[in-house]
């Protein structure tokens, strides 16, 4: 029920979460999820959670788009998640617009010909991506920005596979958070690097140390996986 909470005060607001609410108890054919009982009642409330858009920018000007975007929303709930570090703003000169969060996920930094590692980050972790790929660039290194797996999903199959290139590349994720569910973009060979426990705390510099979540540790990881 906190996720409902949540979703209920989310940038969506009350309308969006109301409509698609109902449209899910219209689905399942009752009146209240109290009707419910078993796995049908563990499906409604796994369908509520996965009817959510979370989006997760990497950037202040990443922010603005994701701001607009849920307030955009009028079919399903929309959250913005920002976190509490301090992060570099992406020169757009260098780096494509950050409109192109509105794709969900796309190529924020690539490499000549076909690449040999894929690093898909959100987030806070962009820029740790981005470093990570400069340490290790005796690979053919490709960065993903994935800001939004919902809105990345919606995309064209084409253009999916475009972004994440072919899967003989190792897929890495990262992101400040558990790794579960990076597999649908990272296959089952690639490596995912994040946040399984619960309960540590400290400044944020010394937490994505601990945690092997900064640009060195990164790199060294994707590198001893290579080589293993």
């Amino acid at each position: 029920m906190k996720t409902l909470k949540l979703i209920r005060e989310a940038s969506g607001g009350k309308e969006a979460y109301q409509k698609f609410f109902n449209s899910l108890l219209k689905k399942f054919g009752v009146d209240s999820p109290s009707e419910l009982s078993g796995d049908k009642k563990k499906k409604f409330f796994n369908a509520v959670d996965k009817g959510w858009e979370g989006d997760d920018p990497g950037d202040a000007n990443e922010a603005i788009v994701a701001s607009r975007i849920a307030f955009e929303q009028t079919n399903r709930p929309a959250l913005v998640l920002l976190t509490r570090q301090g992060l570099p703003v992406f020169d757009r000169n260098k780096y494509p617009s950050a409109e192109e969060f509105r794709k969900g996920g796309y190529i924020m930094q690539n490499c000549e010909g076909t690449p040999e590692v894929v690093i898909i980050a959100t987030g806070s972790e962009v820029w740790v991506a981005l470093e990570a790929a400069e340490k290790i660039s005796e690979n053919k290194v490709r960065v993903v920005n994935m800001g939004c797996w919902e809105l990345f999903d919606e995309q064209s199959l084409e253009y999916r596979q475009s972004v994440l290139g072919d899967e003989s590349a190792l897929r890495v994720s990262i992101e400040a958070g558990v790794t579960l569910g990076w597999e649908h973009y990272t296959g089952l060979n690639g490596l995912n690097i994040g946040i399984n426990t619960f309960g540590e705390s400290a400044p944020g510099g010394e937490v994505a140390d601990h945690f092997g979540i900064t640009p060195e540790k990164v790199a060294d990881k994707i590198q001893k996986y290579i080589n293993s």
